[in-house]
């Protein structure tokens, strides 16, 4: 770290040193604190680089990465800033992704910014509203942004989740079951915790289906195991729901997947098998876990299990 400390990036040798310590550092703080030192035109010169780094396993380095993007105005990084602030984990790179898009891409920028508006974190949508207005003052931020835990029922809406939970604890059951999805993704446990006795009591299939989308996003610390808890906790219903997205529904792979391992009713062979070929590895390794239900003989289900062990898939591989 001292040795980073000398290194100016307006230098050639110390800019490969820099380089150097981006790519090959096995210590993310380093990594982190490479590209935190590069100036406008370092950045520019090793944008490559930094565009790698945008899918680094530490978040520290995929935040700095996305604000020395910005520092080089790399507008070809456009795409990378739009998976983060969909499916990053992190709070801090998926802000530093709505920073570094008005910055390297100004107008172009715009509808990520409607979408970074709608962040399941404050921090977020705070900070994709001041740069959107702060870019063009004529937008009404308040259009496009909305918080999803208070959202739900205006009746109980208080600042304070404490507040909100006491008064849904006593009008719980005048609450329509699809207005209490929103809250699985609360910080609040109380809260989480009556959304999901209420639901998993008393929500129908569609229900069911809105919390389907709690599953796949990850940027909510709560929502995938709130969800989950929901639907086991639903039973039958839950069950039916997967029966039908089995029956040939058009869902998204987190969706199959979910489906193949809560279904009760042993689908057709023939049915069910097509997923063996599917795209996403998620629904090839639940099909493999419930493969020697669904099969109707032995040879079958070995057939089966041959043609997985050639996927190249490891994570399958265990599986079967």
């Amino acid at each position: 770290m001292r040795e980073l400390a000398r290194l100016h990036p307006t230098r050639t040798a110390d800019l490969f040193a820099l380089r150097n310590a981006m790519v090959a550092d096995p210590d993310a703080e380093v990594r982190r604190s490479a590209m935190a030192r590069l100036d406008e035109t370092g950045a520019r010169q090793l944008s490559s680089y930094l565009r790698d780094a945008a899918h680094d396993p530490s978040m520290t380095v995929r935040e700095s990465a996305f604000l020395a993007l910005g520092r080089a105005r790399d507008s070809s990084a456009l795409s990378l800033a739009a998976r983060a602030i969909r499916w990053d984990r992190s709070f801090r790179v998926r802000r530093a992704a709505v920073l570094f898009a008005v910055r390297a891409c100004g107008g172009d920028a715009l509808p990520l910014l409607a979408e970074a508006c709608r962040d399941p974190f404050w921090r977020v949508r705070v900070t994709a509203r001041r740069v959107a207005a702060a870019f063009d003052p004529t937008i009404d931020v308040r259009s496009v942004a909305h918080e999803p835990a208070r959202d739900a029922i205006a009746e109980i809406d208080d600042p304070d989740p404490a507040v909100v939970t006491a008064r849904l604890g006593r009008i719980h059951s005048r609450v329509e079951p699809r207005a209490l999805v929103p809250y699985l993704g609360h910080a609040h446990q109380a809260l989480r915790r009556i959304a999901v006795r209420e639901i998993a009591a008393r929500g129908d299939l569609e229900t069911l289906r809105a919390v389907l989308d709690w599953l796949r996003d990850e940027r909510v610390p709560y929502g995938p195991a709130a969800a989950e808890a929901t639907l086991v906790r639903s039973g039958a219903r839950a069950s039916a729901l997967a029966t039908q997205i089995l029956d040939g529904e058009e869902a998204p792979p987190h969706v199959v997947a979910w489906a193949l391992d809560s279904v009760d009713v042993v689908p057709p062979w023939l049915r069910s098998s097509s997923l063996l070929h599917h795209g996403d590895a998620r629904v090839r390794r639940a099909f493999a876990r419930r493969a020697p239900e669904f099969a109707p003989d032995h040879r079958t289900l070995v057939e089966a299990m041959t043609f997985l062990l050639g996927q190249g898939d490891d994570h399958t591989k265990i599986w079967v």
